[in-house]
């Protein structure tokens, strides 16, 4: 009001959406002495609401491998999404998919031996917000370290990522292909996400990273980092990212 301003307008790029701005406007004579001050507030858009759909718990029988994914309602896009698996699947089992499909996410487990194991998938879903999803594929050798990235274009952002570990050929039943490798690094890295992965085990496996890209004009990424180290032959305390975003930001997802 009365600067001539819009929220739209360039001035206010790099403003987080649902910020309170005000703006004030110096006039001042040749001597620099001030004659008038015009003041406004203004309102940048309100953030896209992100909800989170829980999927369905699934057992998973022992000596075989599966998931069920989490949706998003019908018209929404995915963000990003991750799981819940139990008893601990460290103790003999492998979590070896977490990643985002036409319209959800979809986590999956290897229960080898005799033991079953369950999982619970998670996706973040947004309203209004275009996404893009993309992937980039490695072959990981036995006893050997790999990683790669899947990229987001230029004029978008990082929202969400995940992998999916595989056999070369992916035949039925050859659940050591991806139940042996382990996941040492699973975050976003600048404009794509990164994901490392330990093949210990005897076979080549087929790790394929997906990242989830937000289309969104004058998008901002911040990352909220937390750490702690784990004691030998113990468990991580695990943490709670509720409450760490910038006011007016949206939790989208982790690694």
């Amino acid at each position: 009001p009365g600067l001539g301003l819009d929220a739209d307008d360039e001035f206010f790029d790099g403003v987080w959406c649902g910020t309170h701005v005000r703006v004030a406007l110096k006039a001042f004579t040749s001597d620099a002495s001030p004659v008038a001050v015009l003041q406004g507030d203004y309102f940048t858009d309100p953030c896209p609401e992100v909800v989170v759909v829980e999927g369905p718990e699934f057992e998973v029988a022992a000596g075989t491998g599966n998931g069920r994914p989490a949706v998003c309602p019908a018209g929404w896009s995915v963000l990003g999404g991750g799981f819940t698996s139990w008893p601990d699947p460290a103790d003999g089992g492998q979590v070896y998919a977490s990643y985002p499909t036409a319209d959800g996410w979809l986590a999956s487990v290897a229960a080898p031996g005799d033991r079953s194991l369950n999982i619970r998938s998670y996706v973040f879903c947004v309203e209004g917000v275009s996404t893009l999803k993309l992937v980039d594929q490695i072959e990981v050798p036995p006893s050997r370290v790999r990683s790669t990235t899947a990229t987001c274009p230029r004029g978008s952002v990082v929202a969400g990522g995940g992998w999916d570990l595989r056999a070369v050929d992916d035949s039925p039943g050859a659940l050591a292909a991806y139940q042996d490798p382990t996941v040492l690094l699973n975050k976003r890295d600048e404009n794509g996400w990164r994901v490392t992965v330990n093949n210990d085990g005897p076979e080549a496996s087929l790790l394929t990273v997906h990242v989830v890209c937000a289309e969104v004009e004058g998008a901002a990424i911040s990352d909220v980092i937390l750490s702690e180290s784990v004691p030998s032959g113990g468990l991580g305390p695990g943490y709670d990212a509720d409450g760490s975003c910038p006011v007016g930001g949206a939790l989208t997802g982790g690694g």
